[in-house]
């Protein structure tokens, strides 16, 4: 009787065993994918989102990329580089098809794309199921700040991703390395981040060359394979930049660019503005290093120099903070797997343990995915955040004219009151206008020199300044300019003694549509 029954009770565990190994290897997968979706789905509206979706929603119309700007009177015909065009145009296609929802949507699949890439990275060097979903975890906590709104630095978040994979995973597929060549022209043409890719690309070069000299001590090593393939696909995807609708102009747009100060925005800011930021770099740079300690396990040449890299990008700009967290993830996933073991080693001594924590996976996990199936999917407008109401009095009472606007507030404004009511200026900057422009418009912002000038260029009809400036101060000084609205966020004035002061003075706040800053996004 026993021989009978033992090979079921033998069959019977191992199939038990099974069962619990898939459901152990699935969990970590399956909650990494409900965090993420309930860390980065929540989408805030950003000063630019208006206008990504109208500049998409004209290029969708006109089939084709437009280069002459109608929003604003300060800009030149023809001078406009849109660099960001094939980001604009999917976030309008989503927007159109889906709404805010549809805007959240896109984001998300860019998102999960993004980390499913890490993800991937991390299994290819040799990670565990539950080293690679730590190390993508970390991933999610850094992108958070990058990926909370909807805009196109997400392409380069997926873009970096992508090619860290592609360059970890020659060893076994030569020939992926190929993609970047496609990758590159997708990339260009969505976002300028692409720029960054080529340097991470061409320091992978660099370091295979310099590892293939070390190995073989001959220079004629260099005229073979590996080298010579990610030399070539390089090379490729260094070509491949130039497939856009601007050819080298947008190189060196780009490059000029890249090296102006940006005071106005936050995300340009060093790491050390920012207090919360740079305790989390230094926490993901301690525990990787405790990681690399515990697992003595040799380094990927690529990946540390990559990372270290990464690290010095982080300090000098909040938004280099993707390339260091998914550099971060793909570096330390294997190191992690390894170290982990130590800490997990009482955990596989003690059985009743393992089934307390796995009971605890699981609860987490189906509450992490109830999570996300009762979230709702919409841009958030942040309170107190966009002149909604100033906004509508100029729609009732100025259907043709020219506004002086507080540069974050530009592309707002033209969302809601273009082509007809033309800005001074907007978030695309260097992109359209002149440095001469972008100047005169932070003497009017911040009331220094000669901070009146921007007044008389092109005779503007109104102003619209933020009450946390001192143009709010000034303008109530200028002779010329009477204020006819004014909100604890910011104050309209109009050239005194003209019919368009005396129309918005009259009109009554309650009789603009307006209801709790929801109303300004459709």
């Amino acid at each position: 009787m026993v021989n009978i029954e033992q090979p079921g009770i033998v069959g019977g565990t191992r199939r038990a065993t099974r069962a619990r190994g898939a459901l152990t290897g699935l969990l970590p997968v399956a909650l990494a994918l409900a965090l993420a979706w309930l860390v980065l789905a929540p989408t805030m509206a950003d000063p630019d989102l208006w206008g990504h979706l109208r500049y998409g929603l004209d290029n969708l119309d006109a089939r084709g990329v437009l280069r002459t700007d109608v929003y604003s009177y300060l800009t030149e015909p023809g001078t406009w580089i849109n660099h960001e065009w094939l980001a604009e145009i999917s976030l309008a296609a989503a927007f159109r098809a889906g709404g805010s929802a549809g805007v959240v949507t896109l984001k998300m699949l860019l998102a999960l794309a993004s980390l499913a890439a890490i993800y991937a990275a991390a299994r290819t060097r040799g990670a565990g199921e539950v080293a690679a979903t730590v190390a993508t975890l970390f991933a999610i906590a850094s992108l958070k700040p990058i990926l909370g709104p909807a805009r196109p630095q997400m392409f380069t978040v997926l873009g970096f991703a992508v090619l860290l994979l592609l360059l970890v995973s020659r060893e076994r597929h030569p020939n992926a390395i190929w993609w970047v060549v496609p990758l590159f022209i997708v990339w260009t043409n969505a976002h300028g981040g692409f720029l960054a890719g080529i340097g991470f690309l061409g320091l992978a070069v660099i370091v295979e060359a310099v590892q293939t000299l070390q190995v073989a001590g001959s220079a004629r090593v260099l005229l073979q394979p590996p080298f010579l393939l990610l030399a070539r696909a390089g090379l490729a995807a260094l070509g491949a930049t130039l497939v856009n609708p601007y050819g080298l102009r947008l190189w060196t747009f780009l490059l000029k660019t890249a090296t102006v100060p940006r005071p106005e925005i936050e995300d340009w800011q060093p790491l050390v503005t920012y207090g919360s930021y740079t305790l989390f770099v230094a926490v993901l740079a301690l525990l990787g290093i405790w990681a690399l300690y515990r697992s003595r396990r040799a380094l990927n040449p690529l990946l540390l120099v990559t990372y270290l890299v990464s690290a010095i990008l982080v300090n000098s700009a909040v938004r280099h903070l993707l390339f260091f967290g998914i550099a971060w993830a793909v570096f330390h996933a294997e190191h992690i797997d390894v170290a982990g073991r130590y800490l997990l080693a009482p955990i596989r001594l003690a059985p009743r343990l393992r089934r307390v924590l796995l009971a605890v996976a699981i609860a987490t996990t189906i509450g992490a995915w109830a999570g996300v199936l009762t979230q709702p999917l919409r841009v958030e407008i942040p309170r107190q955040s966009y002149p909604a109401r100033a906004v509508g009095l100029i729609q009732r009472h100025l259907p043709q004219g020219r506004i002086v606007v507080l540069f974050d507030w530009g592309q707002y404004a033209l969302w809601h009151l273009g082509p007809g009511v033309q800005v001074s200026m907007d978030g695309r900057r260097e992109t359209a206008y002149s440095e001469a422009i972008y100047q005169e418009n932070l003497h009017l912002t911040f009331g220094y020199g000669e901070w009146d000038v921007l007044l008389e260029r092109g005779s503007p009809d109104l102003v619209l300044v933020s009450n946390e400036h001192p143009a709010v101060n000034l303008m109530g000084l200028h002779p010329q300019w009477t204020l006819v609205y004014e909100d604890p966020l910011c104050g309209l004035y109009a050239r005194a003694d003209t019919d368009l002061a005396g129309e918005i003075s009259a009109a009554l706040p309650p009789a603009i549509p307006y209801d709790g800053y929801r109303w300004d996004f459709p």
